[in-house]
């Protein structure tokens, strides 16, 4: 467990290591991930100023606050799992061969060899928002209850999309070419995850809820808590911790997905 750990730490570093090498340009695009993760966050001001609550009395700052929540999960998602979303290079170059013949667990290397760091602009943008919104709400929440709901809710999205990258790597195995899944599974979840799902077309609706359980770990929790006086707080936290353990085991059967399509695979 613990050469695991400490491998999974060193390769993390070399990655990381490697990106800071140009440090003008790492800046530079820096800059540029937190101007482009602010720009959906300018579309949803732009809405509330039309609409100052939208269906299920949600407010500008409850919203803001499930869409960092989500934002925050989604970019460490893709900073950890940098390797599952271009995990077509991997199958169709040959490199999985070399993760196969070392000795060192395939996830193990997957989630750290191409730790993604410019990620920390969004996730650092998203947290901005968090602490805004926060304040806004301060006096008409509980602040203690909200910080724990948004903790353990983001660790819960954080699974949904590193199993949603895993999904897309075990398709790799078959198309041996970049697919359209995270384009249009992984990024659009991401998108409009944050929204009531009252708003949304039915069908989007039914695999929010059940192919992707955003439903149950994200929008329930919160309306819960913002919209229903009658619900303690003790309960609210036995749901959040399902919730991880529910996201959880959505990963773990992602990989047994991947176990399954590795059998697939062809050395070229």
């Amino acid at each position: 467990m613990n050469k695991g750990k400490n491998v999974f730490l060193l390769i993390m570093k070399a990655s990381i290591k490697a990106q800071l090498k140009n440090k003008k340009g790492f800046i530079f695009q820096m800059m540029i991930w937190f101007v482009f993760t602010f720009t959906p966050y300018v579309g949803l001001r732009i809405l509330f100023q039309r609409f100052s609550l939208i269906e299920g009395d949600w407010s500008v700052w409850q919203i803001s606050i499930i869409y960092a929540v989500l934002g925050i999960s989604y970019d460490s998602a893709r900073m950890f799992g940098r390797s599952l979303d271009s995990f077509h290079r991997y199958v169709k170059n040959g490199r999985f061969d070399a993760l196969i013949i070392r000795p060192i667990p395939i996830f193990t290397q997957l989630l750290s060899q191409d730790f993604f760091i410019r990620r920390l602009a969004g996730i650092f943008q998203y947290g901005l928002v968090f602490i805004v919104s926060t304040m806004k709400l301060k006096g008409f929440v509980s602040i203690y209850v909200l910080l724990i709901l948004s903790v353990i809710s983001a660790l819960s999205c954080f699974f949904i999309f590193l199993g949603l990258l895993t999904i897309y790597a075990s398709l790799c195995f078959l198309t041996k070419d970049r697919n359209l899944f995270t384009d249009m599974i992984v990024d659009t979840t991401a998108s409009i995850g944050y929204l009531p799902i009252n708003l949304l077309f039915k069908p989007i609706r039914i695999i929010l809820t059940w192919f992707i359980p955003l439903y149950f770990v994200l929008y329930r929790q919160f309306d819960l808590f913002f919209h229903c006086n009658e619900y303690s707080q003790s309960l609210l936290y036995v749901n959040g911790l399902l919730s991880i353990v529910v996201c959880v085991i959505y990963f773990l059967l992602t990989m047994i997905l991947f176990r399954f399509f590795q059998r697939f695979y062809k050395s070229e």
